[in-house]
């Protein structure tokens, strides 16, 4: 996936991202795992990513290697919009299920 729009210059407050694991919230149905994670390859090694769908809710479970690697996904895909969604990521303690 190629982002739609990237996420404000604001998009700064990455200090509460204190672990290595991220939720993406607010995914277009249509996202998939494989492409999910070629796209979230790009800001650190992926440990496991997981796509999950609630209601009518679809949300993505990202851990990543480290958590420098998490704070640049947060950095990067907080605010964004893909597939003409907007994704709200949110630091998670516990770990993604492939």
């Amino acid at each position: 996936y190629t982002l739609d729009a990237p996420p404000t210059a604001e998009n700064t407050d990455d200090d509460r991202i204190d672990t290595r694991s991220l939720i993406l919230f607010g995914l277009h149905p249509l996202v998939k795992e494989p492409p999910l994670r070629k796209m979230c390859e790009k800001y650190g090694e992926i440990i496991s990513i997981g796509v999950r769908s609630a209601f009518a809710s679809r949300y993505g479970h990202v851990e990543f290697a480290s958590v420098e690697q998490a704070k640049d996904a947060y950095r990067a895909l907080n605010g964004a919009t893909l597939l003409h969604k907007p994704i709200l990521v949110q630091p998670t303690k516990s770990e993604a299920t492939a």
